[in-house]
């Protein structure tokens, strides 16, 4: 099975102390962050500010010195995703109950931005390669 056939898959950015877990998102996604951290590691030019899961998952780069980073990590469930209209929320509930915006600040070292792009890269073969396991017994039952 080629990567490009897995569209999206769970994900768990374990960032410090801070878990975003359960994060649908996707191959391509993953890869760009990826592609952002190594970048910022060899202190090439990146983009200030990267952009994902429909805008609601993004990366600020604050500081961007040639020995440190610090980059501003945000969650916005607050922001509309394009295509699935309003949200339903039970009688009685709040928006502000549902809907958060998370946000972490973190002082990183190339040690500690090469150690998330090295976790990304393993954790990204891995669901690719339990991907492909589940896809191949679903063509093997049909």
């Amino acid at each position: 099975m080629l990567q490009s056939e897995i569209t999206s898959l769970r994900l768990y950015l374990n960032l410090g102390n801070i878990f975003f877990d359960n994060v649908s998102i996707l191959v391509s996604e993953v890869q760009e962050i990826i592609e952002w951290f190594e970048k910022l590691l060899f202190n090439k030019s990146v983009e200030p500010k990267l952009l994902i899961l429909d805008n609601q998952f993004y990366f600020d780069l604050l500081e961007n010195d040639s020995n440190s980073k610090v980059i501003l990590i945000t969650y916005d469930t607050t922001i509309p995703v394009p295509g699935n209209g309003g949200y339903y929320l039970p009688s009685g509930a709040k928006k502000e109950e549902f809907f958060k915006k998370t946000s972490i600040k973190f002082e990183m070292d190339n040690l500690e931005i090469e150690r998330i792009s090295k976790k990304l890269k393993a954790e990204l073969q891995v669901e690719l390669e339990i991907g492909s396991r589940v896809e191949s017994k679903k063509l093997k039952n049909n």
